[in-house]
């Protein structure tokens, strides 16, 4: 019983490393590719904190990707793949700058 309990917390810990060590390589994925564009992530370090998270969604605004909800670290996957995709090369380009609305009218 104990050598059960001892597999299957040796199982557990593995699993938790390889998926601790997958997640940190697909937002390092993320802060790559961010650190090419005109949006801060902050250190390029495979962590999610608040300027990846604003900056990937500040990114995915301005090119229309945007989907209803905030993107947050375990969108990591999806979020490289796309990335990474076959539009990597145009994605680039349109992001070389932040476009900032700006409203020009009459003040009320």
């Amino acid at each position: 019983m104990i050598k059960v309990r001892f597999t299957l917390l040796i199982i557990g810990t593995l699993i938790f490393s390889v998926s601790t060590a997958f997640s940190e390589t697909n937002i390092l994925c993320i802060q790559k590719f961010l650190s090419k564009t005109a949006f801060d992530t902050g250190s390029t370090d495979g962590r999610w904190g608040e300027k990846t998270e604003t900056a990937i969604n500040d990114l995915f605004d301005q090119v229309g990707i945007s989907e209803p909800k905030t993107i947050k670290a375990k969108d990591a996957i999806e979020v490289c793949k796309i990335l990474q995709g076959s539009n990597n090369k145009a994605l680039l380009e349109s992001v070389n700058f932040k476009v900032y609305p700006v409203s020009i009218g009459k003040n009320p």
